[in-house]
């Protein structure tokens, strides 16, 4: 079964953990899910899913740099995987292989060439 999710929110709790709530539609119900990340970014741009695989990318940091995350569902964790140049403005991902459009580069990874471009 495919999953969409029609909106996101984020916010951050006072031991400084950031939860996104992504919400989920599917042909049976509409659901909210909390997933819980222990960095701290201060906001998520983008959620995108293939497969029930889920990537989301961040705002930038004081470096000038953003997070590509992995969203784990069913184990409510953000995990942070890659680093892109400004801000996540946009991913899709095809399974586990993803492509971020940064506000100053486009990083494309492929799980199975264990390469970064």
């Amino acid at each position: 079964m495919n999953t969409m999710f029609s909106s996101t929110a984020v916010t951050r709790t006072e031991h400084g953990r950031t939860i996104i709530a992504t919400q989920s539609i599917n042909e049976e119900n509409c659901r909210w899910n909390q997933c819980y990340s222990t960095r701290s970014n201060v906001s998520y741009l983008d959620i995108s899913t293939h497969n029930d695989i889920v990537y989301t990318t961040s705002s930038q940091n004081d470096s000038g740099y953003s997070t590509v995350s992995r969203v784990y569902l069913e184990n409510q964790l953000i995990v942070p995987c890659e680093y892109v140049k400004g801000h996540g403005w946009r991913i899709c991902n095809e399974n586990e292989n993803y492509i971020v459009a940064g506000q100053y580069e486009t990083r494309f990874f492929e799980k199975d060439s264990k390469r970064v471009c």
